[in-house]
């Protein structure tokens, strides 16, 4: 409980600009976290994904790579390969990318978010949407074809799987 505590009071002093206070929270939540659940728990990805978010105001963006990184592969490793937290991890991985100046990999994150998006939610879902709003914004001619068609396919599938489930 206190490490998820020192992780919010982290959080809100990162809002306010507080953030030599936000470091020694969220790094002190993590330490709590880590100790009681393990590094690779999906505990401690919150105060991990806070750091990342510290290093992006603090213009790190080296170190909010490679927190988010991390955060990533502890989701894919203990969550189904479909699961929106490992969409969000991609999310968070591509706007550390974008902020560094490399559009070729924020957009290559995107699409792995997207693709795992439109499976669970489908293209229409709001978040969906604002992460294909997102790539949109950075993608080349080439890559908007490709991202059309992305979005194509994944439509077709979801209206095959609401066929098969009304034929059953």
């Amino acid at each position: 409980a206190l490490a998820s505590s020192l992780s919010n009071l982290g959080l809100a002093e990162l809002e306010t600009g507080k953030l030599a206070e936000a470091a020694e929270h969220l790094q002190e939540s993590l330490t709590l976290m880590e100790e009681a659940t393990g590094p690779q728990s999906l505990a401690s990805t919150f105060p991990l994904k806070n750091l990342g978010w510290l290093a992006l105001k603090q213009g790190d963006t080296q170190a909010a790579t490679d927190r988010f990184q991390r955060v990533l592969k502890i989701r894919q490793a203990l969550r189904p390969a479909d699961d929106l937290t490992i969409a969000a991890a991609h999310r968070l991985l591509a706007h550390a990318a974008q902020q560094g100046g490399d559009n070729r990999a924020a957009t290559a994150q995107l699409l792995d978010a997207i693709r795992i998006q439109a499976r669970v939610s489908g293209t229409d879902h709001p978040e969906t949407r604002r992460t294909i709003r997102t790539l949109q914004s950075l993608a080349t001619p080439t890559e908007q074809t490709r991202l059309d068609e992305l979005i194509a396919d994944a439509r077709a599938g979801m209206r095959q799987q609401v066929w098969q489930a009304i034929s059953r």
